[in-house]
């Protein structure tokens, strides 16, 4: 069965670092050649970011604003989070059919083991076209399959934020039941890190600004709270074991 490919796309670009004043909307970008071992993804259904999702996180902030550490190419699509669907894949494409569900890897070049130099070089939305455009073509090995359980908009947000959680609590010392966890903020990584400290037994402790956003915290089953605003010695107060309860 052929498949149809489209020519044209439409994307966000960063030209300049004056914060998300740099984006730039164009809505004829060409769309590269599908090569053996692409995957073409629709990130965007009609016109609307509806169907499939893509998020910005603070590392897109730091794009905006010329703050970010590593290599940035001038005028890159930015975005380093998407989940999407393919449309379309190359000759010699294996792991994935059209239909298929799919996310984007943050480091397109970093397959297992620690992240080198060369690798780190290969982030979308820094150095390689990210996930804020309609349709964007990878190689095979920078995607992975979606969990079905989730929607796009929930799984736009595994990439890096969901990743960056896990790595803290897996990544040299094993997360175990009865472990202590201390999250600061409501940010992206800050929630995955408490849902996954939960699920796997842990006591959480979580700084926050707000009653509201305490009450959100609380909701997602963290154990304790603490609003480091109204409590400015909030290292000390999580130290105490247990903590005093929640101002």
């Amino acid at each position: 069965m052929s498949q149809s490919i489209p020519k044209t796309t439409k994307t966000w670009r960063v030209k300049g670092q004056n914060g998300f004043d740099s984006l730039s909307y164009d809505t004829q970008a060409t769309l590269p050649e599908l090569g053996a071992n692409d995957v073409l993804v629709s990130f965007a259904t009609k016109y609307q970011y509806s169907g499939s999702s893509t998020s910005i996180g603070k590392t897109n902030q730091f794009f905006f604003r010329g703050l970010y550490p590593f290599a940035l190419v001038d005028e890159v699509i930015p975005g380093s989070d998407g989940a999407g669907e393919v449309i379309a894949v190359g000759s010699k494409v294996t792991r994935f059919a059209p239909g298929a569900k799919v996310l984007t890897l943050f480091n397109q070049g970093h397959i297992g083991g620690s992240l080198d130099q060369l690798t780190a070089k290969t982030g979308l939305g820094g150095v390689l076209d990210g996930t804020l455009r309609q349709h964007g073509i990878f190689n095979e090995n920078g995607l992975v399959n979606m969990p079905t359980s989730l929607s796009y908009l929930e799984a736009a947000t595994l990439p890096c934020a969901a990743l960056t959680a896990w790595n803290a609590l897996y990544g040299l010392k094993p997360l175990k039941p009865g472990d202590v966890v201390l999250t600061q903020g409501t940010g992206g990584v800050s929630i995955f890190a408490v849902q996954f400290a939960k699920a796997a037994g842990a006591t959480v402790i979580a700084t926050t600004s707000s009653d509201e956003k305490a009450s959100a915290l609380k909701k997602l089953g963290v154990d304790h709270v603490i609003n480091y605003k109204t409590t400015p010695e909030w290292g000390a107060h999580a130290r105490s074991s247990p903590p005093p309860p929640s101002a």
